[in-house]
């Protein structure tokens, strides 16, 4: 029996290599397709009937000194005393 050429070597890694890439762009591609990332633009999330939505607990200082937290629906900051 002939022994393999170093060559022959070579093109069977390449390949394997080029398969494995392939393989791994494809399940990447699939993933993204069944859970995209999504952004949406000044927090308007759009909510679905009876779907909890939970913000951030994050506050902001309001210009009296008291402070407002964000609330739902959009997770939009509630609006401080003086605007109101």
């Amino acid at each position: 029996m002939e022994k393999p050429r170093i060559w022959d070597i070579v093109i069977i890694i390449f390949l394997l290599i080029i398969i494995t890439l392939l393989f791994f762009q494809i399940n990447i591609k699939k993933e993204k397709e069944i859970n995209p990332i999504m952004t949406y633009p000044n927090n308007n999330i759009p909510n679905k009937k009876n779907e909890n939505i939970i913000c951030t607990m994050d506050v902001k200082k309001c210009a009296d000194g008291s402070y407002v937290s964000r609330k739902s629906p959009n997770c939009s900051f509630s609006p401080c005393p003086e605007d109101q």
